[in-house]
């Protein structure tokens, strides 16, 4: 007899346990789903509420061979951008790719304002062939 009662202790036990494991992966399931839910709804809002709306585009440094407007016709934003749907390093490369164009920093100034900060080359010398600069 008791045997049999050891026998449904270890039984009852083990179902107890299953129990146990289960609601620990539910309390889990639970709070992965709530913590993924708060990311995606903070996200989304900072994605589409209008005090993120870029209103202004800051250009520093100095600038010698180019204007302001030629750097922000380079970096191709559009003026209704959402500051965080911008990608600031698709932004960088395009600027990076005129000549001349040693660093680009890009970076948000919140609420609604992009800073761009340009540093050029400082050439030791210029080469003219008559038609070109090198």
């Amino acid at each position: 007899m008791k045997k049999y009662r050891s026998f449904v202790k270890g039984r009852n036990r083990r179902r107890a346990d299953k129990k146990r494991l289960l609601k620990r992966l539910a309390l889990l399931t639970l709070l992965l789903a709530l913590g993924l839910g708060s990311v995606w709804g903070v996200s989304y809002f900072l994605e589409s509420a209008q005090f993120f709306q870029l209103k202004k585009v800051e250009v520093e440094g100095e600038l010698k061979r180019f204007k302001e407007e030629d750097i922000l016709a380079q970096a191709a934003i559009s003026p209704e951008s959402n500051l965080f749907k911008l990608s600031l390093e698709k932004i960088s490369r395009r600027l990076e790719s005129l000549d001349f164009v040693k660093e680009v920093r890009i970076h948000r100034r919140l609420p609604s304002t992009l800073v761009i900060q340009v540093t050029e080359y400082k050439p030791m010398m210029l080469l003219y062939t008559g038609r070109y600069y090198y």
